[in-house]
């Protein structure tokens, strides 16, 4: 009884204590779920800490140290950090204001997206005017589902699909707007915000299908508007689009230019074979995960598959309810809305007909005739779209259900969640946490952090270190449970690590500069290599906008000095206030004369002052928009 009353007063409430209701109801889960995790006795595994952690950890380093992170000099020779878009996801940097971005922060990095993507589906399901338990239900369901789940380690993945439903949100305000005489500033402004979010956050492979995603809604709200309806409203809808692709252009700015400057060098640049965009797909004999299947490693081992790509739970009750909603349509029983339950339903298959990559020919043939697609590998992707469908099948297919009587609605959402819940909990064990201490490894990265240079720092008498790190075994354990890139702990200047960057076969005498401990080398007049060149040096300051060398002292025989970072047209070398001109050393360093001091300053020209005043002004234009839209919103709303 106090359960239905309790329901019902909620119900009853304003639209703003039933969202901060839903928000308790939300964080009450994922606190029960990743409880040992929030604790430090569990953590994030494979991607997320091996590669997401590291560069994380870099950029904010950099940042709070006053450093704009433009080239990170610790992973494959370095390389150029701005022409990842992630670099400029600015909400990443808000887990690293208090302390160092460790285990922790990328946990709660990625919790905040499983909110944000539950929080999306509320308000969508919301607009549609789905009943609020309903809403509440399958929000929690969607940021529980197996694709989360199962790709925790892909946080891009999970960014970009945590902003998908947000993304349709703003473009369904932006088409509802230009019907009505609302001006279009704010719904211009909202989807020009989410869609620099969705690109410089989450994988760009999503970003596509987004895009894509877009261009059907816009299809089919074309076609069902009558065409008198069509050409009224087509310019203020064009005048807002417009609006919004300039706002998205100005807040993506610089990562836009990054991204174009620097795409040649993106290993997957080009179109890809077909074999290779076919890599990493999902094998539809892992169906039976959508039934309770457990998506264990021994599944994916027989499967021949990755783990991470199989996942497809979005659970038993919505799957029940969209079945017996295609029975009724079938047997012609005239249940509302089954039409839009069979048209989702076909769509989530096709795109789970794409995730399937060359199990089927359809993949391999629609790829290759659209744009954009065939950059990008994991044809898995595509299950997060047809799982988002399916959720959205579901919630018309329940809500008859729902309709009936209180008693029904309570008990179907405590059903789904508790059934969510549990699936979640299970698939959290397989592919999301591993039962470390993660406190110690926390510990012990504040501890390398504590005993590193700072970035900016001088360090006298002492040269750079530059070495191979992840095959050293020492170096490798250095710090434990991760694997790869740890140069960026050790601040050495690693030779090896993951690096999206197309990479210098390093053979010959390049391979043996590799092999020298240091980073800063002599070469004699014949081009050679000099052991021990470099004799001394006074002091020397490193940052991820440049690095500066004085007090140099050389073995006579050293003819020309090589700093060991890859060549990039933006170093710009002065010694003594002069501009110096410099040579590409085999495509593994920075070849000079010989002087005493020098100082490498690494500044792409598109990246300006005049650029960062634009896009500087444009936020302070969208926040104080948004500030003065949303408090007339709030002042017309009824809390």
């Amino acid at each position: 009884m106090f359960t239905r009353s309790l329901g019902q007063r909620i119900a009853q409430k304003s639209p703003f204590t039933r969202f901060v209701a839903f928000l308790m109801l939300e964080l009450g889960v994922l606190t029960m779920l990743f409880y040992p995790a929030i604790m430090q006795q569990a953590a994030l595994q494979w991607d997320a800490t091996e590669i997401y952690l590291p560069w994380k950890n870099f950029i904010t380093e950099q940042w709070r140290h006053g450093f704009l992170p433009l080239w990170n000099p610790y992973m494959s020779g370095g390389f150029p950090q701005h022409g990842d878009p992630g670099m400029w996801y600015g909400l990443s940097y808000f887990f690293a204001i208090w302390d160092e971005y460790n285990l922790q922060s990328l946990l709660y990095e990625y919790l905040f997206h499983l909110l944000l993507a539950a929080t999306g589906v509320y308000w969508l399901l919301q607009t549609l005017r789905f009943s609020w338990l309903l809403s509440v239900s399958l929000a929690v369901a969607y940021s529980l589902n197996g694709f989360f789940l199962g790709n925790a380690q892909h946080l891009g993945w999970v960014i970009g699909f945590a902003w998908l439903p947000w993304l349709l949100l703003s473009f369904w305000a932006v088409l509802i707007g230009a019907e009505s005489d609302s001006k279009p500033w704010l719904s211009a402004m909202l989807l020009g915000l989410v869609a620099h979010f969705q690109f410089v956050g989450g994988y760009l492979g999503v970003t596509a299908i987004a895009l894509y995603c877009l261009l059907g809604c816009y299809a089919i709200w074309l076609w069902r508007k009558p065409s008198r309806h069509q050409w009224l409203s087509l310019r203020k809808q064009s005048f807002a689009l417009v609006l919004a692709a300039l706002f998205f252009v100005g807040l993506s700015l610089p990562a836009l230019l990054s991204f174009w400057d620097l795409q040649a060098q993106i290993t997957r640049s080009v179109p890809m074979s077909l074999s290779d965009t076919q890599y990493g797909y999902w094998p539809w004999q892992a169906i039976s995960t959508m039934w309770w299947a457990e998506p264990s490693a021994d599944m994916a081992g027989r499967l021949g598959a990755d783990i991470s790509l199989i996942n497809v739970r979005w659970g038993a009750i919505m799957l029940v309810s969209v079945i017996v909603a295609i029975i009724f349509a079938v047997s012609k029983s005239r249940l509302p809305k089954t039409r839009r339950v069979l048209f989702l339903v076909v769509v989530g298959l096709f795109f789970l007909v794409l995730a399937s990559g060359p199990q089927t020919p359809l993949h391999g043939w629609i790829i290759y005739q659209l744009p954009l697609l065939k950059l990008f590998r994991f044809p898995s992707l595509y299950r997060g779209l047809a799982l988002f469908i399916f959720l959205v099948a579901s919630a018309y297919a329940i809500e008859p259900w729902f309709g009936r009587n209180r008693y029904w609605g309570l008990g179907l959402s405590a059903l789904i969640m508790i059934e969510v819940a549990y699936g979640a909990h299970r698939d959290i064990q397989n592919t999301v946490l591993v039962n470390i201490p993660a406190h110690e490894v926390n510990a012990t990265l504040r501890l390398l952090s504590s005993k590193a240079n700072s970035p900016g720092t001088t360090i006298t008498h002492k040269l750079p270190r530059r070495m191979d790190v992840d095959t050293v075994q020492h170096l490798n354990q250095s710090v434990p449970f991760m694997n790869q890139n740890q140069g960026v702990y050790l601040k050495i200047w690693a030779t090896d690590g993951y690096n999206p960057y197309q990479r210098v076969s390093q053979t010959g005498a390049v391979r043996k500069v590799a092999l020298d401990s240091l980073g800063l080398i002599g070469l004699d007049g014949g081009g050679e290599w000099v052991k021990g060149g470099v004799q001394a040096l006074g002091k020397y300051t490193e940052s991820a906008q440049g690095m500066a060398f004085s007090g140099i002292k050389v073995n006579p025989g050293v003819k020309s000095l090589v700093l060991l970072q890859n060549p990039s047209r933006h170093w710009h070398l002065t010694s003594g206030g002069r501009e110096l001109t410099w040579r590409n050393y085999q495509g593994q360093g920075i070849q000079m004369a010989v002087v005493d001091e020098f100082g490498l300053r690494y500044q792409p020209e598109y990246l300006c002052k005049s650029i960062f005043i634009v896009w500087k002004s444009i936020w302070l234009m969208l926040a104080v928009g948004l500030i003065i839209n949303g408090i007339q919103h709030l002042r017309k709303a009824r809390l």
